[in-house]
């Protein structure tokens, strides 16, 4: 990815609010999950300022452009990748369950492209 492309996700408010409840877990559970080190609280700071820069978009937005640098991309992938482990493990299996599960792993795929 060069300098001059920086990659957009956009997205519905309602997107944008799962993708904040989404990164609110996975900030829960990664203490539980690794051991502390430095890159795992790197890993948390970034993934804390990605959450705090989405719950600053007004509610009212109909549209959300989310502008993302290389290394949101890949913590946001990592936190989809968690989540949906994390909701394999704890709920029960259900059409509903397994639809919204791909649904989040296209979305991951599809953020893994943006830094090809």
């Amino acid at each position: 990815m060069n300098q001059e492309h920086v990659p957009t996700l956009p997205m519905s408010i309602n997107d944008l609010q799962a993708l904040r409840a989404i990164l609110q877990s996975y900030l829960a559970l990664l203490p539980r999950m690794v051991p502390p080190s430095r890159k795992r609280d790197e890993e948390m700071a970034l993934v804390r300022r990605l959450y705090l820069r989405m719950t600053g978009i007004p509610p009212q937005a109909l549209e959300v452009r989310l502008n993302l640098t290389a290394d949101e991309i890949q913590a946001l992938g990592k936190a989809l990748a968690g989540f949906c482990a994390f909701v394999r493990q704890k709920v029960p299996a259900s059409s509903e369950r397994e639809e919204t599960l791909a649904s989040l792993e296209r979305l991951r795929e599809h953020l893994l492209g943006m830094l090809r």
